[in-house]
């Protein structure tokens, strides 16, 4: 089928809602409602380390701003600059910390705004638009004015989504396997080197 139309639009044309909890900063407890900041959205994923939480009680007072929802894409606006990830539960979980919450409108499949925020034109245009000697953060008004190109087929973002989430995961497999042989070389070298194996 012949590919759809491609429009170049401003992100804040494309979004929802855009949910902000920067310069906010909770009460940690030692359990509770998981707490995700900067510090936990990588490139690509969410790590789970470190682990910080609120009050299960604090939640409906803290979130008052915006409550994510599962495939929402976090963007990381300072320190450091332009990580990006994906909500992947459904439970509660609380945000704070340099970063803002995109839900994504009609006009754009979550997942391919995750992968167009990871793209390199779009790193590029964002580090450019930074600010501090070190280009440590993006304002929130300056992020939102950054144009990007989107098929205007919601099929079509869905179907680019899907290719690269297979590529993505033929990548992980690899490396996986990679780690797993190089961890085999080390071992037969330690034996060969304190001949416990001979040659």
């Amino acid at each position: 089928s012949a590919a759809s139309d491609v429009y170049k639009r401003q992100i804040e044309d494309i979004l929802d809602r855009l949910i902000d909890y920067r310069g906010k900063t909770p009460n940690k407890t030692d359990h509770g409602i998981p707490l995700i900041t900067a510090k936990n959205v990588r490139f690509g994923y969410i790590d789970p380390e470190p682990r910080e939480y609120i009050a299960i009680d604090d939640y409906d007072t803290w979130m008052t701003r915006g409550i994510p929802c599962q495939g929402d894409v976090l963007f990381t606006t300072e320190a450091p600059l332009a990580n990006v990830a994906q909500l992947e539960t459904q439970d509660k979980v609380a945000f704070a910390q340099r970063m803002i919450i995109l839900q994504a409108g009609k006009k754009c499949d979550s997942t391919f705004l995750k992968y167009l925020l990871m793209s390199e034109n779009f790193r590029r245009t964002i580090f450019s638009r930074g600010s501090g000697s070190t280009v440590e953060g993006v304002k929130q008004s300056e992020f939102k004015k950054v144009k990007v190109c989107i098929p205007s087929s919601n099929s079509e973002q869905v179907k680019i989504a899907e290719i690269i989430d297979a590529l993505a995961k033929k990548i992980d497999n690899e490396e996986t396997l990679i780690d797993k042989y190089q961890n085999i070389k080390k071992g037969l070298m330690q034996d060969l080197l304190t001949g416990k194996v001979t040659v």
